[in-house]
């Protein structure tokens, strides 16, 4: 490629006959460049307002939920504050267990110096020993019509009721099932869906309490949770201040320009004059 580096047989371009109709075009079309370049401002002042928009609300959902994990984390509190005895047993509240399911929240426990996370649902279970007999008698129940089915297709779970004194209408389990109408003390009758759904209530009911060591651990998953919200909060107010100030450095950019046009035309208006 070589570059021209002598212009001496060209006419300068204010001698060219275009030039006259060149200037008048460029004076109807007004200043591009000064134009565009504001324009150009204000579409990053735009993005610099949608992002800090977007970051803000962000930061409002993650205040919210910070504040409602450390609600849900002292009415698990308030429960442990209630038992005298480690052993001592509470049911968790439905809305803490609704919340810790529709927020995914982690239950991480240490076994063995390793951490383990679970959901709450699988949590549960695994820290419930009477869930896998639940598990079964409900699976049986769903598969059951209406006249049930005969209890020794699930006589663990009778079996586990009666050595863990879990009594039915205040009666142990087989004896409950042999003094039903539809069995009347005899073998190989079906027990009806009906009363198999309230074995399986009673079962529920009587394993559904949690000691002080697992209250604890969901108190410390929703206390978790609850920092790490407002720790997001922290950093979303530091990132909005930041594309603010990218987004006043514009505002400046725009007056400087605004200012610079507005004297030039002075400047041009005066020498017209």
């Amino acid at each position: 490629m070589t570059f021209a580096t002598h212009f001496a047989g060209s006419p300068p371009i204010a001698a060219g006959s275009g030039y006259d109709a060149y200037v008048d075009r460029k004076a109807r079309e007004g200043d591009n460049l000064m134009s565009e370049g504001i324009s150009v401002l204000y579409k990053f002042m735009t993005l610099f307002s949608d992002l800090a928009q977007v970051r803000y609300d962000q930061m409002s959902a993650k205040a919210d939920r910070a504040r409602d994990s450390q609600q849900a984390a002292n009415q698990v509190d308030a429960i442990l504050s209630k038992l005298a005895k480690a052993d001592d047993k509470a049911a968790l509240p439905p809305d803490v267990v609704q919340y810790l399911r529709d927020h995914h929240i982690a239950i991480t426990v240490q076994n063995d110096g390793k951490n383990s996370t679970s959901d709450i649902d699988s949590w549960l279970r695994a820290n419930n020993p009477a869930s896998p007999y639940l598990d079964k008698l409900l699976g049986y129940i769903a598969q059951s019509g209406p006249l049930g089915m005969r209890s020794d297709q699930w006589q663990d779970v009778v079996r586990y009721m009666d050595d863990h004194n879990v009594r039915v209408d205040g009666q142990r389990c087989c004896d409950y099932i042999w003094g039903l109408p539809e069995v009347g003390m005899r073998s190989y009758q079906n027990v009806s869906k009906e009363h198999m759904q309230h074995i399986a209530d009673t079962l529920k009911n009587a394993s559904a309490g949690l000691d002080k060591g697992q209250l604890d651990v969901i108190k410390g998953a929703l206390e978790t949770d609850s920092g790490r919200c407002s720790d997001f909060v922290t950093q979303a107010q530091l990132q909005i201040q930041k594309t603010m100030q990218s987004y006043n450095v514009c505002v400046s950019l725009v007056n400087s320009m605004q200012t610079l046009l507005a004297e030039m035309n002075k400047s041009i208006a005066q020498n017209i004059r």
